[in-house]
């Protein structure tokens, strides 16, 4: 049976990397969005899109705001430089994900974000706007650039997704996530399997994928140190780029 399907496999292989391609291109992370048209919206943002002006202000704005909110909670300075976010129409109305969520935040001297949103955004857009602006904050503001164009974070992977997820529904400080809070309470039965999950969401790195579950985790553990204890939070974020930056 194995040797039958030998010759087709490479046959097979290859279609598969042309649907991936063609899925994926021109969306990655890689992408600056280059030839697409450039809207200068604020001083601190801009967007590269196709989208409707329309749109493109409503995503400035999002994340705008979410930055602003997020430092005020956080107690860190606003970053200086400009955020360049290259918003794409996503294909089918906003149920496809890039890249297994709906944007990703890339850190370094040429920071940008690349949101797929909807042509009018809804609820589940907003989030990821917010999500990635976040963790456009947290690249700025908790990591360290070396010369030659290296970023480093300060923060763990789990602290970083956490304080994305924390910040997901907006609204004024830091509001209740139903859905990681929903996803959460399912993995807490019984308690103890949560605490093992929990142990092995922690030991994340940068390189690894994360499911449902761990962005759950992450959001329960530093939603909790943001209500109960949120000045210790901010010393650890502190503490951790001093700590970066000195080594």
């Amino acid at each position: 049976m194995t040797r039958r399907f030998l010759p087709i496999l490479p046959g097979l292989l290859l279609l598969v990397a042309a649907g991936c391609a063609r899925h994926h291109s021109p969306v990655s992370p890689h992408w600056d969005g280059h030839g697409l048209p450039l809207h200068r919206i604020g001083e601190r943002v801009q967007v590269r899109s196709e989208l409707s002006e329309t749109t493109v202000a409503a995503v400035a704005e999002e994340f705008s705001q979410t930055v602003e909110q997020a430092a005020a909670v956080l107690a860190c300075d606003l970053p200086e430089g400009t955020a360049t976010i290259v918003v794409v129409r996503a294909p089918d109305g906003g149920g496809r994900r890039l890249l297994g969520i709906g944007g990703v935040a890339v850190p370094g001297p040429h920071a940008r974000v690349v949101v797929m949103v909807r042509d009018s955004l809804g609820d589940r857009d907003r989030e990821v706007v917010r999500h990635e602006a976040v963790h456009w904050l947290v690249a700025q503001r908790f990591g360290v650039t070396l010369p030659d164009g290296t970023w480093l974070p300060a923060l763990p992977r789990w602290l970083d997704e956490g304080l994305a997820t924390a910040f997901e529904m907006g609204g004024p400080g830091t509001t209740d996530n139903p859905l990681r809070r929903a996803q959460f309470n399912r993995l807490s039965r019984p308690h103890w399997r949560a605490m093992i999950g929990l142990r092995r969401t922690l030991g994340r790195h940068r390189g690894e994928s994360l499911g449902s579950a761990d962005y759950a985790r992450c959001w329960a553990v530093v939603s909790y140190l943001l209500r109960e204890n949120p000045g210790s939070l901010r010393a650890l974020l502190q503490a951790r780029t001093a700590w970066l930056q000195a080594r």
